[in-house]
Parts: C-alpha cells; structure tokens; sequence
C-alpha cells in the first residue's frame, strides 16, 4: 500500500513538472499576400516588373507579355546548413523539426501573372521552393513573404 501511494504522489510530483520541461509552443506561422490589385493599366505595371524582380535575384525565364504571364528563375543558387533552415522559415510555412534537419534549401523559380481587371490590373506572384532533407529533396509551401516583397516594390516602382 505504502508503495501505491508514493507511486501515486511521484506520478502526481512528475506530471505537474511536464508542462515546464515542454518549452514554449511554436511561434504562429505568418502568412503574406501574394496578390494585389493596382490601380494603373497592365502595361504601365508590366514595365516595372522586370527591374523588380532582378532586384530580388529573379530573371523572367519567359515572359508573355500579351499573355500577361512570366516563368521566373532564381539566381542565387542554394543554401546550405545551417543558413537553409533559417531561409526556410523565412519564406515558406515549413520548420526544421528536432528530427529533421535541412541540409540545403533552394529558390527553385515562380511565376508571375497579370491580369487587367477593369480600369485595375491584378499581379500574382507564386514562388516554388524546395528542402533537401536526409530522405531527399521535398517541396515546401510558400508564406507569401517574396511575393509580397515584390508586389510592394512593384508598388514602389509606380510611385506609391
């Protein structure tokens, strides 16, 4: 009986330390917009994207202007340790995890479309990323922090 009860007061003593030795939670993943309406033609907008996006290490890989489409590449290569989870963090939801270390972290490119919306014109930006793990190489979501970077140098470029 003696043992019952110092088991139950240990389990008791134990369980109310768990909640200290759990650490803080995780911070909330922020997430951006990657879409924004101006209100200037598409063809103003468009000329101002090329300059912005080589400020960002993005060249258009193709561009359809009529289309109002344009494939981009990255020019900065990959990251590696212990640089990649920080940029990973940075700009896409995932988070290196205690089991899971990202050894290299890469821009793999995007992709740009305008699109004119009455007297307006809307611009998407999505950017494509990839992590390379011990189990290989994976795709990551974006959080939309480089499309919003961009939209607001677009935004900066056309005067506002």
């Amino acid at each position: 009986m003696k043992r019952l009860v110092f088991a139950i007061a240990l389990w008791s003593v134990l369980v109310g330390f768990v909640p200290a030795f759990a650490g803080k939670p995780p911070a909330p993943i922020l997430t951006y917009p990657n879409t924004k309406t101006y209100a200037h033609s598409c063809d103003e907008v468009w000329s101002k994207i090329v300059p912005v996006v080589a400020k960002n290490a993005l060249v258009p890989e193709s561009s359809d202007r009529l289309g109002g489409f344009m494939r981009l590449r990255y020019l900065n290569g990959t990251i590696e340790a212990p640089r990649a989870a920080t940029e990973a963090a940075r700009v896409t939801t995932a988070r290196q995890g205690r089991w899971q270390f990202f050894r290299y972290f890469r821009v793999v490119g995007g992709t740009l479309t305008v699109v004119t919306n009455g007297d307006s014109c809307d611009v998407r930006v999505q950017m494509e990323y990839q992590v390379n793990t011990s189990s290989g190489w994976f795709v990551l979501q974006s959080n939309g922090f480089l499309e919003s970077v961009i939209l607001g140098n677009i935004d900066n470029e056309l005067g506002h």
